[in-house]
Order: structure tokens, then C-alpha cells, then sequence
């Protein structure tokens, strides 16, 4: 057997130059496809599963209670509802990150004059509905996202965000965002935002510690478990194949 023209002893000669132990490479070289074959279609797992089906003793089947050797733990979740949350915190996360950061447009003050000449310097008032208007929406996704989840790990980050929101509802109140108690999501009243005091807006979601930076730690706490959850595979099925989204066990394959 050759590996890119080079030979067994070859290969072992320069991994053993590594450091490598020499034994360990020449079993990999003297490689059973047959045992390899087996493993794979499915039929030494059925050959075990047989085995063990039957008590010694009194014949008593055990088979229910017989779990595949080769089976690691898996993600409860789909990947479309993974990435659905992994891209929903990412949204939030940009978005709140435009209302906290130190040169958020949004809060910038503009100068205008008036009728009579007199010139005034105030908040951009559509310019802050927009940007809180835009974290509303992508909060609201991300719960819902969020929600569809049964992973433990999505269920308690997602909570932790929910907390926090109802620990500044008052503050929200004030501004016309008010938070639904059975979905936990938010509803932005454009009438009473306009007509609240911008001064308690900017207190509330700018710079950093603020409502709208907490809410990004936890939205990235969010996405983090969404990842942790994709990450975990099978790496061998009864069916002979290699599940989920772990595939390095199948490096072989391609030589059979």
C-alpha cells in the first residue's frame, strides 16, 4: 500500500523521525479493510446486538436495553433552528451595539433653525426610533428563535436575556416599549416613544453597562450556546454512516 507514492516503511521511517512510534504506524499501514467494511455497513454492530440479546441464563432478551457502542451524544436540535438562532443573536447584536456604542449615530444631537432664526440643538428624535425600533424587532427574533429550542443551555441563556429585559421594564415603560408576559417579547409604541424624553432613551440603551450592552452579552451568551449545540455529533450510526455535522470519521472513505 502506498500513500502519494511513498511506501509503508517509508511513511513509517518518517513519522518514527518525528518522534512517532513505529508499531502504532505499521498497524495503520496493515490496515483491514474487511474489519474497516464491516464497521462501517453496519454489521459488526448488528453481530453485537445479537450477541447481547440473548440472557446466557434464561434466554431473556435484552435487546431494548442494548445501546449502540459507537454512538456519542447529539444535539436535541435541528440545524435550521440552530442557525435561525445563531443568526437572529447575531442581528441583535449588531443592533443594540448601534444604540451602545460611544459614537452611535442615533444619539447624536443635530442644530436646526426655525422660522425666526433661532437655532436649537436637540436629539434626532427619528433617527433614535429607528435605531430602537430595529433592536425591538431583532430582540423579538431572537426570542422567538430562542423559544423553539428545547437545548438546556439555549432555554436558560435566553432566560437570563428575558430577566434582564423585565428588570428594566420600568425604564422601557417610559418610553413606550412595554413587554408581553406570555411571550416575553416587546412592543414599541411610535406615539409615545416620539413624545418621551430622549434623555431617558439614551440613558437606558447608550454606552457601555446599558441596557442595550447587556442585552448584547447575552445575545452572544445566546448564539455561543447555539454553536455549543451544533458542535455535537455522532460519529457512528447502526446504519454504518457518520451523522451530523462530525464527518472526520469517514476520512477512509474515500479509498473504498
Amino acid at each position: 500500500m502506498t500513500i502519494s507514492g511513498m511506501s509503508a516503511s517509508g511513511f513509517t521511517n518518517l513519522l518514527s523521525g518525528l518522534g512517532g512510534n513505529s508499531n502504532s504506524v505499521n498497524n495503520l499501514m496493515n490496515f483491514n479493510v474487511s474489519d474497516y467494511n464491516s464497521i462501517k455497513s453496519g454489521t459488526y454492530y448488528r453481530l453485537l446486538k445479537s450477541y447481547y440479546a440473548s440472557d446466557s441464563e434464561n434466554g431473556k432478551k435484552t435487546s431494548d436495553s442494548f445501546k449502540n457502542p459507537y454512538t456519542t451524544s447529539t444535539s436535541k436540535e435541528t440545524n435550521s433552528t440552530l442557525a435561525k438562532i445563531e443568526s437572529a443573536a447575531d442581528d441583535l447584536t449588531e443592533s443594540a451595539k448601534d444604540l451602545y456604542s460611544n459614537n452611535a449615530k442615533a444619539f447624536k444631537k443635530i442644530t436646526s433653525t426655525d422660522e425666526d432664526g433661532k437655532t436649537t440643538t436637540d436629539y434626532d428624535k427619528d433617527a433614535i426610533y429607528k435605531a430602537v425600533n430595529s433592536f425591538v424587532e431583532d430582540y423579538n427574533s431572537l426570542i422567538k428563535s430562542a423559544g423553539k429550542s428545547d437545548a438546556d443551555g439555549i432555554a436558560r441563556a435566553a432566560a437570563s436575556m428575558a430577566t434582564l429585559t423585565n428588570q428594566n421594564s420600568n425604564a422601557l415603560n417610559s418610553l413606550g416599549i412595554t413587554i408581553d408576559k406570555d411571550s416575553y417579547t416587546l412592543s414599541l409604541d411610535k406615539d409615545a416613544f416620539m413624545q418621551a424624553d430622549m434623555s431617558k432613551a439614551k440613558n437606558l440603551f447608550n454606552g457601555m453597562g446599558s441596557y442595550a450592552y447587556d442585552v448584547a452579552t447575552k445575545a452572544s451568551m445566546l448564539n455561543y450556546q447555539a454553536e455549543r449545540e451544533a458542535s455535537k455529533a455522532n460519529t457512528y450510526g447502526s446504519t454504518g454512516t457518520y451523522n451530523s455535522n462530525y464527518s472526520a470519521g469517514s476520512i477512509y472513505n474515500t479509498y473504498f
